[in-house]
């Protein structure tokens, strides 16, 4: 008997159900994988560090088992739900301004088309259907779920544990892009990085990072120099601890003199550490309650005004 040609084509079309499923789950791997080596997350708390490991390894795990297609019809409700809490997220970030939404490291994405994506998805979940005649299920595909729980041991979780603090330090890569905006109302995470971190916890600190090599800097530091005499004249103000980025600089470069009235300090060399620079850190006790970082044009006066509305 001639055999049908139209068979295998029946056997390995794509439903639409099968088309959304690949696809969101396709995207939540790659989020997985792209947040994994997102080195700024290391720069922060421990406990933010926590969250995206979890949250790595469950991404993965979810968009492993959306391209296995077990159980459609149960995956189908609560990945709506998923996708939706997902568009939340997006959606006060988008609203608070964020430039990216984080959903995928160090790949900047509007939050907006994130919202946009995430609320496609929950209407597509909501609207198309899975094939009733395919319902594959652990106990009818046992490798399908043998992959799954294999992929998330020896895949999921490693990746997890990449941003994991395994001794609440930032210590397991050597390039940190810093992010101060993730520090406020938390203790400094460079203090036991900077060779004077014992005066500054303790008081009202504006701790200046540097480079030596940096023509702003150069600039700046002269400022500094007066504001900490004038507040010194008004017993006022916070101290300024003005702290040096590796490479350092030979001691006939220094841009702080020996007779200078700030405190000075080093940032460790063990690490390479990456943010626009003159940055501002206000400490009070230790604890970070506002930053400023050089805006893109070089004018820094929006993010001192900014800084002093935070802090008054």
């Amino acid at each position: 008997m001639p055999t049908d040609p139209s068979t295998p084509t029946r056997r390995l079309a794509l439903s639409g159900y099968d088309v959304v499923r690949i696809s969101c789950g396709a995207v939540l791997l790659a989020a997985a994988w792209l947040k994994s080596g997102d080195a700024a997350d290391l720069a922060q708390g421990a406990a933010h560090r926590w969250l995206v490991a979890a949250l790595v390894t469950f991404e993965f795990s979810v968009g492993v088992w959306l391209l296995t297609g077990l159980h459609p019809a149960a995956t189908r409700r609560w990945v709506q739900c998923l996708f939706a809490a997902f568009a939340a997220v997006a959606l006060w970030k988008a609203v608070g301004g964020n430039s990216s939404c984080g959903c995928f490291g160090t790949v900047v994405l509007n939050p907006w088309l994130m919202v946009a994506f995430d609320l496609s998805a929950v209407v597509a979940f909501a609207r198309i259907q899975p094939d009733v005649s395919r319902t594959p299920r652990v106990g009818t595909h046992p490798a399908r779920a043998a992959v799954v729980v294999a992929s998330i041991v020896w895949i999921g979780m490693p990746l997890g544990m990449r941003v994991a603090p395994w001794d609440g330090r930032v210590d397991a890569v050597t390039a940190f892009p810093l992010r101060p905006e993730a520090w406020i109302g938390d203790r400094f995470p460079l203090l036991e990085y900077i060779d004077v971190a014992d005066r500054l916890a303790r008081g009202e600190w504006k701790v200046v990072l540097y480079h030596h090599g940096c023509e702003a800097c150069r600039k700046a530091i002269p400022q500094y120099e007066r504001e900490t005499r004038e507040h010194s004249e008004k017993s006022d103000g916070s101290a300024i601890a003005l702290i040096e980025m590796p490479p350092y600089a030979n001691p006939a470069d220094r841009l702080a003199p020996e007779s200078t009235a700030c405190a000075v300090g080093r940032l460790s060399d063990a690490k390479r550490w990456i943010v626009a620079t003159p940055a501002e850190i206000i400490l009070r006790n230790g604890v970070v309650v506002a930053f400023s970082l050089p805006s893109s044009s070089g004018d820094r006066r929006q993010a001192e005004e900014k800084l002093a509305g935070r802090i008054r």
